[in-house]
C-alpha cells in the first residue's frame, strides 16, 4: 500500500478548496443575474402592453367618450388586476375610477394586468387641464410615480404610453 505524498494532500485540498469557493461564488451571484434579468424581462412585456393596449384604445375610439367620461367626472379607467394603492401624485388614487372594460369594449385578452399583476391605470381625466393621457404600468415598484396631469414623459420606474 502506497502512502500519499505531502504534496498530493495539499494539491487535493486546493482543488477542493477552489472547487468549493467556486460553488459558492455561483450559488450567490447567479440568483442575482436571473433576478435582474426577469425583471428586465418583465419591464420589456410591460412595454409592448402598455403600448398595443394605447394602440387598441385608439382604434376604439376613446377619445370620443372622453366627454361622457367627464360628464361622470371619471378620471380614472382601470384595467384588470390588483389595485395600485399608492401614488406619489394622490389624484391617481382619490380620483374616481371605472373600470376600461364598462367604456370601451375590447376582446378580454387585449386588456390583462401587467407583468407584476397589477391593473393598468388611464389618467383619462388629465385631459381636463391639457396634462398627458397615459396607458400606465406602476412598474416593479408598484408605486405611481408619474404625475397624473403628466408632461412628455412617463417617472420613476413606471411603464407607460401616451395616448393622442
Amino acid at each position: 500500500m502506497t502512502t500519499p505524498e505531502r504534496g498530493e494532500f495539499f494539491q487535493s485540498v486546493r482543488g477542493l478548496t477552489l472547487a468549493l469557493a467556486t460553488i459558492a461564488l455561483l450559488a450567490f451571484v447567479l440568483p442575482s443575474v436571473l433576478a435582474a434579468r426577469l425583471q428586465q424581462a418583465r419591464v420589456s412585456r410591460a412595454e409592448a402592453q402598455v403600448h398595443a393596449v394605447a394602440d387598441r384604445l385608439a382604434a376604439a375610439g376613446l377619445a370620443a367618450i372622453t366627454t361622457t367620461l367627464q360628464v361622470q367626472n371619471i378620471a380614472v379607467l382601470t384595467g384588470p388586476g390588483d389595485p395600485v394603492l399608492e401614488a406619489a401624485d394622490r389624484l391617481w388614487i382619490t380620483s374616481r375610477q371605472a373600470p376600461l372594460q364598462s367604456y370601451v369594449s375590447l376582446p378580454p385578452d387585449a386588456v390583462t394586468s401587467d407583468p407584476w399583476l397589477r391593473a393598468l391605470q388611464i389618467n383619462i381625466g388629465a385631459r381636463r387641464h391639457g396634462g398627458h393621457v397615459w396607458v400606465l404600468s406602476a412598474g416593479p415598484n408598484g408605486i405611481i410615480d408619474t404625475p397624473f396631469d403628466s408632461g412628455a414623459s412617463p417617472s420613476g420606474d413606471d411603464v407607460a404610453a401616451s395616448l393622442p
